[in-house]
């Protein structure tokens, strides 16, 4: 994209229009007797109007194409995406059940050696 902006630059190409353009036209009209600058004034403006609609269009197309772009690898990694939140929740549900039973084995081991000490079991 910035490729494509920098070839298009709307700055540098006013200033190349007016520096190899614009001003050599001005200077040849002024050399003149009577001078009308008017349609170079607007010969200019339409030069800097087409330049500025070309620059918005390739820019547009720029984005749409990396809009297109994202939009197919995000289409790629949807099917992951969704394994992904499956195992999450799987997980969750591993982590609460691991953590129920080391809490039961740990009151488990607790007894066992409470009913030992009472010497109510060998």
């Amino acid at each position: 994209m910035y490729a494509v902006d920098r070839k298009n630059d709307m700055t540098k190409f006013s200033n190349q229009y007016y520096i190899n353009v614009y001003e050599p036209a001005l200077v040849a009209c002024q050399k003149k007797a009577v001078c009308d600058a008017e349609p170079i004034r607007a010969a200019r403006d339409v030069a800097l109007e087409v330049q500025r609609r070309e620059y918005h269009r390739q820019h547009d197309l720029m984005q749409e194409r990396i809009a297109k772009a994202i939009a197919e690898k995000d289409a790629k990694v949807a099917p992951l995406r969704k394994q992904r939140e499956a195992l999450r929740g799987q997980m969750v549900v591993l982590e609460s059940s691991n953590q129920e039973l080391t809490y039961n084995a740990k009151r488990w081991l607790e007894g066992v050696a409470r009913m030992r000490k009472e010497k109510v079991i060998p």
